[in-house]
């Protein structure tokens, strides 16, 4: 485990915790108004749609909205330790998604090293990294079906007990980091990929 990066996360989710507990958290309008003296937290989503012979067919732009007070919150009360993040792309409706064996799969993707990552075709691309303030995480997910999806979410684990290490946080101790329900879905045909970039900033509010 990196010392560094870790230290970096904690000061991000240090600031997560100020802003839950302020309300100065800008969903999708960063109009809204905030507390003079908190802090905002932005989550910035970017999904570029590339077609399979790696041209750029479109990309979408969103805010969303942060949800992961109690998970937070618990780490920092040394309740328990900082796991893996885990994004899911689904179709509300439960049907028409573009990843897995039926339409009823949403898609998932993981870090390379969470025991999930490569099981019941998921993925296993998601990378993390902290850099000036912001807590950047990436992926990248490949249609293996014409679907689409209106919902995003990230989660992050955590467990209690001796377990330090964040791989050694067992699957089923996800909680809920930030979400949003997208007004228009976005579609993928097979073999198209949709390059996710989440960032999270923190700004004076």
């Amino acid at each position: 485990m990196k010392i560094g990066f870790f230290a970096g996360v904690l000061v991000l989710l240090t600031a997560l915790v100020a802003a839950a507990s302020l309300g100065a958290f800008a969903g999708g309008d960063r109009s809204a108004a905030r507390t003079p003296d908190g802090i905002a937290v932005h989550g910035d989503w970017k999904i570029a749609v590339k077609n399979p012979d790696g041209r750029l067919a479109r990309v979408h732009r969103f805010h969303n909205d942060f949800n992961g007070a109690a998970v937070v919150s618990n780490l920092l009360a040394h309740q328990a330790a900082t796991g893996r993040y885990w994004l899911t792309l689904s179709n509300s409706t439960g049907t028409n998604n573009a990843c897995g064996t039926t339409t009823q799969a949403a898609c998932f993707d993981f870090e390379p090293d969470d025991p999930n990552a490569g099981l019941s075709d998921w993925f296993g691309s998601l990378n993390v990294t902290a850099s000036a303030g912001q807590l950047v995480i990436k992926s990248e997910i490949e249609a293996q079906r014409d679907g689409a999806f209106n919902h995003v979410r990230m989660l992050l684990s955590s467990c209690g007990g001796g377990a330090t290490t964040p791989n050694a946080c067992h699957p089923g101790s996800y909680g809920n980091f930030s979400s949003r329900t997208l007004p228009s879905p976005i579609t993928l045909v097979q073999g198209q990929q949709a390059i996710v970039t989440v960032t999270y900033t923190f700004s004076p509010a």
